[in-house]
């Protein structure tokens, strides 16, 4: 988008060169610290002060008040694409995918929440998104390892997901001399977290080698940052659809498709259970589905009694394959079993946890 970062030089004055972004001073906000990046090959844009964002149609629409058909016209000549239907969104709004963009370049940033204000924990050094990196060798193990778990391409792109062939980790603990302390992950595939607005909120791994000395591994988080304590996986989407399916972990979760999350363990947190509270308050008629491990029966159904406290729509998924897990039963029988899955009360709650004795 050589076009538009002109003419913002143009009309912004002095820039600085971050990589494959330029910081500019914000228009918007009028802070002096250049916090106002831009992806130099796809205009996407950000303010890490004010948390203005969007790219260049928008910035044409918001900053010039073009109509909708002189800012296309604009962007259609940079870009030398042309904006139909298909495309129209991805020049609206800012996707996850751009969002991560900007979320990178700057590293940890302020994410808005009615209460309190807490920060991104940092990604893995040396980061890639699947998506960018398709037809790269290095990426083919990765790609394959999904494959084999059942992820789909498109959920590759949708969620971002990404790889780390070496990278260091920050500890959430500092060293005896008060300093950063930091530690390497290897050969494994990052799985991203966002908020309903797209932003980057939070990040888990897994490794691809066959006898890794750690298998998962949920990002460390200081304690003003998120952690896996406030988030879930996919929630974002799940919200919109008409059931919220409640898994473990991410592999699981994406068996039930858009509406499976995952609240990374067994137990839930009192910051998750209100982000599930928050979703029902937006949408009333939400089926919330609790599908744990076989192992994790007592927690279901102290799950399924803490949401029953807001809603009738409660569900357990009582499954009769023992220790297989979502991701190991597959799509086809993890939906089967989401469809019959038991309407929670006492009585229901109390056949869950028999069955589980019996297994034993």
């Amino acid at each position: 988008m050589e076009g538009f970062l002109d003419l913002l030089s143009e009309e912004l004055g002095d820039s600085k060169n971050a990589g494959n972004n330029t910081r500019y001073r914000c228009p918007f906000c009028g802070e002096d610290n250049y916090k106002f990046y831009v992806r130099n090959d796809t205009g996407i844009y950000q303010c890490f002060h004010c948390g203005s964002k969007g790219n260049a149609l928008k910035f044409l629409e918001v900053y010039y008040g073009y109509s909708y058909k002189e800012a296309k016209e604009q962007v259609e000549d940079w870009s030398g694409e042309t904006i139909d239907a298909k495309t129209t969104e991805r020049f609206s709004e800012l996707s996850d995918m751009e969002s991560l963009f900007l979320a990178i370049a700057k590293g940890p940033h302020k994410v808005e929440q009615a209460e309190e204000a807490k920060t991104t924990i940092p990604l893995p050094t040396n980061f890639k998104p699947l998506y960018q990196n398709m037809n790269k060798p290095e990426a083919f193990p990765y790609l394959t390892y999904l494959n084999n778990r059942g992820v789909t391409l498109e959920e590759i792109y949708t969620h971002v997901m990404g790889y780390v062939i070496e990278g260091q980790v920050r500890k959430s603990s500092l060293t005896e001399d008060g300093e950063t302390d930091y530690f390497t992950i290897r050969n494994s595939i990052v799985f991203l977290t966002f908020d309903d607005n797209g932003n980057y909120l939070y990040w888990n791994s897994r490794s691809i080698e066959k006898n890794p000395m750690v298998k998962s591994l949920n990002g460390p988080a200081l304690s003003n940052e998120h952690s896996k304590n406030d988030v879930i996986f996919n929630l974002n989407r799940a919200r919109k659809t008409n059931e919220i399916v409640i898994f473990e972990g991410v592999f699981n979760a994406l068996m039930a498709g858009q509406s499976g999350v995952a609240t990374f363990g067994k137990m839930i947190t009192d910051s998750q259970l209100e982000l599930l509270k928050q979703a029902y308050e937006d949408n009333p008629e939400l089926r919330f589905v609790v599908f744990l491990d076989s192992d994790a029966r007592k927690q279901a159904t102290d799950l399924a009694s803490r949401l029953a406290t807001f809603t009738k729509n409660v569900y357990i998924v009582d499954s009769p394959y023992g220790d297989k897990d979502a991701n190991d039963l597959g799509r086809e029988v993890t939906q089967e079993l989401i469809r019959n899955a038991k309407r929670y009360s006492e009585t229901s709650s109390l056949e869950v946890l028999l069955h589980g004795l019996g297994n034993l």
